[in-house]
């Protein structure tokens, strides 16, 4: 079976604006600010009796693009919530984000090379780690940023007005816009950028919307309060990767890696165990942890010593590589969705190890210079600048009047011991997390609104009564995540009645955004559809793994027996004529495969109780294994492509090919798989789609179709 994603002029996603309070405790005050917003229809329209209603969508950050996020994985949303009912996908730049004006932006556009001379000047001081000296330095110029923000924002006034209250205050109007704009006998029945809506155009206020809404990361923090100021506006609430909402609002910042090293150790045993896939593997390695010596003493040494380096690719760069950036390397990877991004870490460090630092360089925050001007093709604020004006504007540490302000606060001593504490939390995460805190000791703006709780909810009532939430609170996690650790959901949990705990045996950050699983997504869509709540700690795990298919004799051997032992499915697959194929066909077929977009060896999850007893019964080492899909006791049931040729390739579309092991037919293996692959293709590859135009073909010339 192969699908033909095609491309499409357009995503199906609506782009409109809308207008709102600037400072909602002030009705006199006319100013408004302009709410850049991106939907994503459902399949079917708002008067149809199975439409679900519209979920509002906040990525995180602070200071993640609701509009970017709906383009990225609004349609991964839909496909998990897609049954009885069909639901609309709602994101929106937060008050002084991305496409949302005004901005946060502390230099202007007139001063680009002010802003890059910045974050240069910022690397060079190093880490908060670095040095006593260093430290003091650092945060001398959080308070010059401190300062220069505050002055600029005498021009746009914007940044006492982006705190978290604020931005729930605009959920809930944004909610009762929707609610408007869905009536039948509204002419702007239909987003459109052609209809922007005014402030104080908002629903009835005498049957108020319902807000559904679907949180990540720091989009907890703000489901929480959204949810504790405004509980009897609530329908649905799912928040995932949960963050420590009293540690947030404190702006200290110790509660979120306690897994973090975790995921750290998981990788090194996951090398070891995968060696023929790891390039860090040696053959003297007896666990992980002696590829963990060799990477803690990579980045000890480049800390003791640094190492110059030189990018001469157009725009001439050079500087030197610390162990704070190879520390660096292991972020996007760790966030996941895991393995993926392990074998292009594995492949950074072994690079590294080997004295080839180009890797490491190519992932530094090198603003691009050249003859003094900056050459950044993007001149707008960095996403530093608006994380800092929310999270400091929030936090209980940059107020004046705060439990935080002491004589110690500016001084060293309690700065050393903050970093420490982070430090001891994750020795590879915890420096630059502390720089979160740290920020905020430069802060000068509070903000005019400011919730500080309780964070609480009344029990729930289905029935819609007044001030009560319809259903409780869905809580989901990772079971490792890097930096919302699964701890944190239950504690939030206990101060929400009636709410639970669903658990995505995954590996990343955010449950919904690292792997695809039929039992999660069941449990979240009955949560959307009807409320319902699974038991509190239910898990589900993720029941297909993707391997990269590779030209080698072990996926040689597993292609060609799979089409011997299977003729029905190949003759399905395939134009040939039906005899048997030469190992030198295989070999070619298997070397085509590995050079497509994507290709991937399904692959069966092994039983983990019986994992690691099987190996240590077998005596097997690691290099004895049988290949690295034996070695993990995975069962390989099919593969998968995503084939791009030059033409289909520039108009971003490509072919979907699968097979599956008759054997393995009919139990939802392949659509799981697609799902997986399509999910893929668009959120990393970049393809397009035309969802009115997919085709499925089978080779049809077939007697036996």
């Amino acid at each position: 079976m192969a699908f033909n994603v095609l491309a499409s002029q357009s995503l199906s996603v609506s782009l409109l604006e809308i207008y709102l309070l600037l400072d909602w405790l002030d009705t006199n005050n006319t100013k408004t600010i302009a709410i850049a917003i991106a939907a994503l229809p459902a399949s079917v329209p708002p008067n149809d009796p199975s439409f679900g209603g519209t979920i509002i969508i906040n990525p995180g950050g602070p200071g993640g693009s609701g509009v970017g996020a709906v383009k990225r994985f609004g349609r991964r949303l839909q496909a998990m919530t897609e049954g009885k009912k069909h639901y609309e996908i709602l994101g929106f730049d937060p008050r002084g984000i991305s496409n949302t004006t005004p901005r946060v932006d502390c230099f202007g556009e007139s001063h680009v090379l002010a802003r890059d001379l910045w974050m240069l000047e910022k690397r060079g001081i190093g880490g908060n780690d670095a040095s006593d000296n260093g430290l003091r330095r650092s945060l001398a110029l959080d308070e010059a940023f401190g300062r220069l923000c505050e002055a600029r924002d005498a021009e746009d006034d914007i940044m006492a007005y982006v705190s978290t209250a604020s931005v729930a205050r605009d959920i809930v109007e944004i909610a009762d816009r929707v609610e408007e704009l869905k009536k039948p006998n509204n002419a702007a029945s239909q987003w459109s950028v052609q209809h922007p809506i005014q402030a104080g155009k908002g629903a009835s206020k005498k049957q108020p919307a319902r807000v559904m809404y679907w949180g990540f990361s720091y989009g907890t923090v703000l489901g929480n309060t959204l949810a504790s100021m405004f509980p009897g506006r609530m329908a649905r609430v799912v928040l995932d990767g949960v963050d420590d909402v009293r540690d947030y609002y404190a702006g200290t910042w110790q509660t979120n890696l306690r897994d973090t090293d975790k995921i750290v150790d998981y990788f090194y045993d996951a090398c070891f165990k995968g060696a023929n896939n790891c390039s860090l593997w040696t053959k003297t390695d007896t666990s992980g942890k002696d590829i963990k010596k060799r990477i803690d003493k990579l980045i000890s040494d480049a800390d003791a010593s640094p190492i110059s380096f030189i990018q001469d690719d157009g725009l001439l760069n050079l500087g030197v590589i610390t162990g704070n950036d190879i520390r660096k390397a292991f972020r996007a990877p760790l966030y996941g969705p895991l393995p993926i991004g392990f074998e292009g870490l594995a492949n950074i460090l072994a690079e590294a190890l080997e004295g080839n630092y180009t890797l490491i360089s190519h992932g530094l925050d090198l603003p691009p210079l050249q003859d003094a001007c900056s050459v950044n093709k993007y001149t707008g604020p960095t996403p530093m600048e608006a994380i800092t004006a929310i999270a400091c504007s929030d936090a209980d540490f940059a107020d004046p009047d705060g439990p935080y302000q002491g004589g110690e606060r500016q001084g060293i001593p309690f700065w050393k011991d903050y970093v420490n504490t982070l430090r001891n939390q994750s020795s590879i995460f915890g420096s630059w997390w502390s720089g979160i805190a740290s920020r905020c000791s430069g802060w000068r703006t509070r903000p005019k609104w400011r919730f500080t709780g309780p964070f609480t909810t009344p029990p729930a009532d289905p029935s819609l009564k007044e001030g009560v939430p319809a259903a409780p609170i869905l809580f989901t996690s990772s079971r490792l995540d890097p930096v919302t650790p699964l701890y944190t959901a239950y504690l939030l949990s206990n101060d929400h009645p009636g709410s639970a705990v669903l658990i995505h045996e995954t590996v990343g950050h955010c449950a919904a955004l690292t792997a695809w699983s039929d039992c999660f997504n069941e449990a979240v869509r009955a949560y959307f559809d009807d409320g319902i709540m699974p038991e509190n700690g239910t898990a589900c795990d993720t029941t297909l793994i993707f391997r990269a298919l590779e030209n080698s004799p072990e996926h040689t051997a597993f292609i060609r027996d799979m089409m011997a032992d299977d003729p029905e499915s190949y003759a399905q697959s395939t134009n040939r004529l039906l005899v048997p194929l030469t190992v030198d066909e295989v070999e070619h077929d298997v070397e085509g495969l590995a050079k497509c977009l994507l290709a991937a060896v399904i692959c069966l999850v092994p039983d983990k109780d019986m994992e690691d007893s099987e190996d240590e019964e077998r005596g097997h080492s690691p290099s004895e294994a049988g290949g690295s899909t034996a070695r993990h006791g995975l069962t390989a049931i099919g593969w998968l492509t995503l084939d791009c040729h030059a033409l289909t390739r520039h108009h971003r579309s490509c072919n979907l090919g699968i097979m599956i092991a008759s054997a393995h037919q009919g139990e939802g293996y392949g659509t799981e798989a697609i799902n997986w692959a399509l999910d893929w293709a668009f959120r990393v590859a970049g393809m397009h789609a035309n969802f009115e135009s997919e085709n499925l073909m089978v080779m049809t010339h077939s007697n036996r179709m």
